[in-house]
C-alpha cells in the first residue's frame, strides 16, 4: 500500500473512518511542499531517517521517535534515506476532536518539541498497541469502534505519560511554556502582527531574553521565525491552492501584491510566480 497525499485526502472522503494506520512494509510518500496540517499525524520511525520542518524549525528525526503533527502545523519533509521504513496514525478531525483531544496533555509541548526520541521499553509498548490495535481494525466483530477506541486511549494514554517524563527533564519550564506561548500567539496573530514588539509585550517578556530564547530553540532570531511562519504558509496557499497571487497577499493581510512579492522574494530568493511553477 502508498501512503500519499492522495491516500490521505481520499481517507477524508469517508466520513466513516475512525483513522488511517500503515505499517513499517507500506510506502509512505513523503512530499516536499509545505502543507497545512488540518489533520493529526503520529508517526513512529522503525529505520532509516527523516527530515521535516516545520512553522518553527527544521529537525533531523532519529530511529526510534515519535513525530507528533498537530492542527494548525504547517509542516514539510526535507530529506529521506531509502532504507526509511515507519508506523503511523492519521487521525479523523471528528476522531480526534470527539475522542482524544482531551486525553492528552503533551499536545501543546509537541508544537515546541515535535519529535520525541523513545527508549527500548517504550517503543515496545507502543508497537503492541498498534499490534493490537490494528487487529482489532481488521477482525470481523460487528461493533469493533468501542474496542479500538479503547485501545487508541491506551496508546495515548502511554504517550503522555513520555512526554510527561520527557517535560520533567526539560532544562527549563520556563522556556517550554514562554515557546508554547510563542507557538500559539503566532498561529493566531502571524497575518496582522509580524513584529516582535507584539509577542514580547503579550508574553509579558524582555526582548532580550525572549530573542535569547527563541534564537537557542529554533536556530532564528525571533523576527525572522515569524517571517518564516508567514513564509511556510503563502508557500503551502501557491503549492496547494488555485488562490491567485493577489488573493494570497489579501489573504495574509499585505497591503498590496507588490508588497508580497517583495517579501516573497526577499526570504525565499525567488517570486511567488516562480516558486508555484517549481511545483507544477
Amino acid at each position: 500500500m502508498e501512503i500519499s497525499k492522495q491516500y490521505i485526502a481520499d481517507f477524508y472522503q469517508n466520513d466513516d473512518n475512525l483513522f488511517l494506520v500503515w505499517g513499517q512494509d507500506d510506502v509512505v510518500t513523503i512530499w516536499d511542499s509545505y502543507e497545512q496540517m488540518d489533520q493529526v499525524f503520529l508517526i513512529f520511525t522503525i529505520q532509516g531517517e527523516l527530515e521535516y520542518q516545520t512553522s518553527l524549525y527544521k529537525r533531523e528525526v532519529p530511529v526510534a521517535s515519535l513525530m507528533v503533527l498537530t492542527n494548525n502545523s504547517t509542516a514539510r519533509f526535507t530529506k529521506i534515506s531509502p532504507d526509511f521504513k515507519c508506523i503511523g496514525f492519521c487521525f479523523s478531525r471528528e476522531f480526534w476532536t470527539d475522542t482524544l483531544i482531551h486525553s492528552h496533555p503533551y499536545t501543546t509541548l509537541s508544537l515546541v518539541h515535535p519529535a520525541l526520541v523513545l527508549k527500548e521499553l517504550q517503543m515496545k509498548d507502543i508497537l503492541n498497541f498498534i499490534n493490537f490495535i490494528k487487529m482489532a481494525k481488521n477482525t470481523g466483530i460487528k461493533d469493533k469502534e468501542p474496542l479500538m477506541k479503547y485501545l487508541v486511549l491506551g496508546m495515548f494514554s502511554e504517550i503522555g505519560k513520555m512526554y510527561e517524563e520527557w517535560s520533567e527533564n526539560f532544562p527549563k519550564r520556563s522556556t517550554q511554556n514562554l515557546m508554547r506561548e510563542f507557538a500559539r500567539l503566532l498561529y493566531s496573530n502571524y497575518k496582522t502582527h509580524r513584529d516582535v514588539d507584539f509577542y514580547v509585550n503579550a508574553l509579558s517578556v524582555s526582548k532580550r531574553h525572549f530573542s535569547a530564547l527563541v534564537k537557542s530553540v529554533t536556530g532564528m532570531t525571533a523576527f525572522k521565525c515569524i517571517q518564516m511562519y508567514v513564509i511556510l504558509k503563502a508557500s503551502s496557499m501557491l503549492r496547494n491552492t488555485t488562490m491567485s497571487i493577489k488573493e494570497i497577499a489579501f489573504e495574509l493581510n499585505f497591503d498590496d501584491t507588490s508588497h508580497f512579492c517583495k517579501y516573497f522574494r526577499k526570504n525565499m530568493k525567488m517570486s511567488p510566480e516562480s516558486y508555484r511553477r517549481q511545483g507544477l
